[in-house]
């Protein structure tokens, strides 16, 4: 396996730890993107939290003890290490979230699409000028 192979799998490895911290995916391991992607948020803040240590030297108990980050961007959220994210932490948190915001900007686009295309209403054998007459 090359560097960039064993990078990849400890990655996906790292996500999927922090995507067992969320209840709902742990409830729906389908989780979708139609509603604002909270989750998929969380997920990569407490993997980004995990990376830096933050589980160690969280205020909040439960972090420390099980060893894994409880924040989150939400108003309901831990936010006990809120006060540990440094600037270039922060930056990082930022790009991420930002990722994921395009992908469901783009995947909310694709949606609209894809439903017209199974539906059959783009595969039907009418012409559009027989379906507008």
């Amino acid at each position: 396996m090359d560097e960039a192979e064993q990078i990849k799998n400890e990655l996906i490895v790292a996500l999927g730890r922090a995507m067992k911290t969320i209840p709902e995916l742990a409830e729906d391991s389908d989780a979708s993107f139609d509603a604002w992607p909270r989750i998929h948020v969380n997920v990569m803040y407490r993997y980004l939290a995990a990376k830096a240590g933050f589980p160690k030297r969280c205020d909040d108990r439960r972090c420390r003890r099980k060893g894994y980050c409880h924040g989150g961007l939400g108003e309901k959220d831990c936010h006990a290490c809120d006060e540990l994210w440094s600037e270039a932490d922060l930056g990082k948190l930022e790009a991420a979230c930002l990722a994921i915001l395009l992908g469901w900007r783009e995947l909310q686009g694709f949606r609209p699409m894809g439903d017209m295309l199974f539906s059959g209403s783009l595969l039907s054998e009418s012409t559009p000028a027989e379906t507008s007459a």
